[in-house]
């Protein structure tokens, strides 16, 4: 979905951002709508006790060299940015997929991203910037796996970050070798079937359509 400058405002300003920053976050997010992200959607979303925007996008990621899949991220533009970094999330698409411990970029418990740029965050960074590094990771370490024989997800929950109520436990270092091979025989990411719900932590106060 893409939008326009005006519209992306219009919903900036429906938020509890502080008024100074309304043209920035605007800015940020229009340059991110303007790079044509598949399913790409603004939404805006109750988030300890205010409402914030919360973007969702996909990043197309080739596997193996020979694969493209689309991994996709939610992004939360919290209340006191850009004096503080946004979240970033890596969501799970399907019960049988987990996070890879081989990228540590990723907080293997939650799925939420730990790019340098977020963890040494600075107000004149671009969420942009952030998605280039992210990106980057990705492609140097494939961010999900399929889940090994017997994987229960009801033995660990990952804080609903994953957006889709899954849970997911680490690959064991002994397994890493067979999770990547059959990844790409069994694990072919269902690119529909997959639902966008909240996390612990947020829950939707509006869905917008333009």
């Amino acid at each position: 979905m893409s939008y326009s400058k005006n519209t992306i405002h219009s919903t900036v300003i429906m938020c509890d951002y502080l008024k100074d920053f309304h043209h920035h976050i605007t800015t940020n997010i229009n340059t991110i709508n303007e790079k044509k992200f598949p399913n790409f959607s603004i939404q805006i979303i109750q988030y300890e006790g205010s409402k914030i925007i919360r973007i969702f996008l996909e990043l197309i990621i080739l596997y193996n060299n020979t694969q493209k899949f689309n991994i996709p991220i939610s992004i939360l533009i919290t209340r006191k940015f850009p004096y503080e970094s946004p979240i970033f999330y890596i969501i799970l698409k399907s019960n049988n997929t987990i996070y890879n411990q081989q990228n540590h970029d990723i907080d293997l418990n939650t799925g939420k991203l730990l790019v340098k740029s977020l963890i040494n965050w600075d107000y004149s960074l671009m969420l942009y910037d952030v998605l280039i590094e992210v990106y980057n990771s990705f492609n140097k370490v494939f961010p999900i796996l399929q889940a090994p024989p017997g994987y229960n997800k009801h033995l660990h929950i990952n804080n609903n970050a994953n957006y889709n109520n899954q849970q997911a436990q680490p690959n064991n270092n002994q397994n890493y070798n067979n999770q990547v091979q059959n990844f790409n025989v069994n694990n072919q990411i269902n690119q529909e079937n997959y639902t966008r719900s909240s996390d612990r932590n947020c829950k939707y106060y509006t869905t917008l359509f333009f």
